[in-house]
């Protein structure tokens, strides 16, 4: 788009006469909702402590672990070496310590992903009602060789009753320690 200077200088100072013309408590009612509407934006777009503190620390109330407690759908989500979110349906179990138990496909990038950066989110939805749901945020511990599959079994076993079918592919465990958790629908 050519823009014409005068025009352009014409349309500044049109703008000056007009917020000349407001008086000084119409001025800083606008500076003070210019400042408000600038924060807000900001605050959504970098998440600092004023917005992690609106989640909620441990520990999980009763309704929360039920859900968790069950095989529902879940999705992690990490953060890329690039700084951008990588999500991906996943199976978790909650185990009796609160921690939530992944087993994960040892060749996926994800587990790049959790060595370079060890937060992780995971929202896990009720599978009647997905409006209900719970997005656990924390972070992983150490990445363990799941050797003879048994961290996996259990999980499958969680979901589906049976052994995990697939007994070729290398498999790895971690353990989430939940830090907030901020509930949604039945869970708000």
């Amino acid at each position: 788009m050519i823009v014409n200077r005068a025009t352009a200088r014409r349309d500044v100072i049109g703008l000056s006469y007009e917020w000349a013309a407001l008086t000084t408590t119409s001025r800083e009612l606008i500076r003070i909702k210019l400042a408000k509407l600038a924060h807000s934006r900001f605050d959504m777009l970098n998440p600092g402590p004023s917005r992690l503190d609106r989640m909620t620390a441990m520990p999980l109330p009763t309704q929360v672990l039920d859900l968790l407690r069950l095989p529902n759908p879940a999705v992690m989500a990490t953060v890329a070496a690039d700084g951008r979110p990588v999500t991906v349906a996943t199976w978790y179990l909650l185990e009796d310590d609160s921690n939530v138990l992944l087993g994960l496909d040892a060749t996926r990038v994800r587990i790049k992903h959790l060595k370079k950066d060890p937060r992780v989110s995971l929202t896990v939805l009720a599978s009647d009602d997905w409006y209900t749901h719970v997005s656990l945020q924390g972070t992983v511990s150490e990445i363990v060789e799941d050797v003879d599959l048994a961290g996996i079994d259990r999980i499958s076993r969680h979901y589906n009753g049976d052994a995990y079918p697939d007994r070729e592919s290398p498999r790895v465990l971690t353990r989430l320690a939940i830090e907030r958790w901020h509930g949604w629908g039945k869970l708000k």
